[in-house]
């Protein structure tokens, strides 16, 4: 497998060769973000605070309000680890039944001219029907 490179340049996508057949030879898919690892996610995930070295040397007033960057800091938990996975998943699935390099994806939207026609539209190109609902239950720190 090609491995991708995350780049600041958007001037034109990168692919990289996916092992999964589904998702092979779809650009929308081959454009995103390889699927990560657990701890790739992790690394990704957590923000700590950025400490320079010169500031270890200020009174201990001045250190005080450096605190606040505590507010900021993100520890993943095995719960984001499910979410990533799970929107990573979905997007994906999402992405197979739109392929832009098949010709069934652009017949039936051109077929779809108008409102009466839309409801013929092949079911693959209307919105899948995988949901995500993230709800927080601080108490047992569970998704549902």
């Amino acid at each position: 497998m090609m491995e991708q490179q995350m780049s600041t340049d958007h001037s034109s996508p990168t692919y990289a060769e996916q092992n999964i057949a589904e998702y092979r030879d779809n650009p929308l898919i081959e454009s995103l973000p390889p699927i990560l690892t657990e701890k790739e996610a992790a690394r990704a995930m957590i923000l700590r605070p950025q400490i320079q070295p010169e500031e270890r040397a200020m009174s201990t007033e001045e250190r005080w309000h450096l605190l606040a960057r505590l507010k900021y800091v993100v520890i993943p938990r095995l719960i984001f680890y499910d979410v990533e996975r799970t929107i990573s998943r979905l997007l994906r699935a999402g992405y197979v039944v739109r392929n832009p390099i098949e010709a069934a994806t652009w017949r039936s939207i051109y077929t779809a001219q108008d409102r009466e026609q839309w409801r013929n539209l092949d079911w693959q190109l209307i919105p899948c029907e995988s949901q995500l609902l993230i709800i927080v239950d601080p108490e047992f720190e569970t998704v549902v």
